[in-house]
């Protein structure tokens, strides 16, 4: 990282069985910032031969470890750490810390354009959605509750595809998420309440407005959200393949 884009990372020691990088820069303008976030940490993970745990960039419900909090299973601290200290020093750290290093925060300009360089490359790539991406899994899963992932599916699937592909109003769109999660709260109740689950509808509702993203195909999820992936297809019996030849052989009817 020093050499790639001179910056130097910060190191701590989760506490239980990992560690976090952290690396600076001065803020910058993202629209879309988790996607800026899951391509640079791609373009970082293949350059310097780094394997990453995916499952942090998935979604932003996955949020690192504030330093000096307590991991709730081994009662361990997340400590800041120095590379060549041993494992018995950090877990000796963690445990107790008494040392407590300074780690500076130095920004990088070249980090700063290596972002900059991941958003202008969206923005060339930027196209609506071919008529070869089927989107009718969406479709289903309107019609059949869920009792994990609504959260995910409310802000990566449900809200741009009401609002940016079917281009419903704002009205049209809430009243139908309303009556779907009124369903899924029946299967098993929203967290924290149905009452703020509704605020959370008309917040992903003005961000895909907002943005105008697409929804996530089915594969994106499969690669960034295996176990949201899976809920769905336990649901709708999902088979990316078979629906896609299914979506084919209505078109050749409807010309025949």
């Amino acid at each position: 990282m020093k050499l790639r884009y001179n910056c130097e990372a910060r190191v701590y020691f989760s506490g239980n069985r990992s560690f976090h990088f952290f690396v600076d820069f001065v803020p910058i303008v993202k629209e879309d910032p988790l996607w800026t976030l899951q391509v640079f940490a791609k373009n970082v993970s293949k350059e310097l031969h780094i394997e990453f745990d995916w499952q942090i960039y998935a979604s932003p419900r996955k949020l690192s470890r504030v330093p000096l909090t307590i991991h709730e299973k081994t009662i361990r601290y997340c400590v800041p750490i120095l590379p060549f200290w041993s494992l018995e020093e950090i877990l000796k750290e963690s445990s107790q810390p008494e040392r407590l290093v300074q780690l500076e925060i130095k920004t990088s300009g070249r980090l700063k354009e290596a972002l900059l360089a991941v958003r202008e490359r969206k923005h060339r790539s930027a196209r609506p959605q071919g008529k070869g991406s089927s989107l009718s899994w969406i479709e289903q899963l309107l019609q059949r509750p869920v009792k994990d992932g609504r959260h995910r599916l409310l802000w990566h699937v449900l809200a741009p595809y009401l609002m940016n592909v079917k281009k419903l109003s704002p009205d049209q769109a809430e009243k139908i998420l309303q009556e779907y999660f009124e369903k899924c709260n029946a299967v098993r109740r929203l967290e924290p309440s149905s009452h703020s689950f509704k605020r959370l509808i008309r917040y992903y509702l003005r961000i895909a407005e907002k943005d105008g993203y697409p929804p996530w195909r089915f594969e994106t999820i499969e690669r960034l959200d295996p176990q949201l992936a899976q809920t769905v297809k336990e649901v709708l019996q999902y088979h990316p393949k078979l629906d896609e030849a299914n979506t084919t052989g209505q078109q050749e009817e409807m010309m025949h």
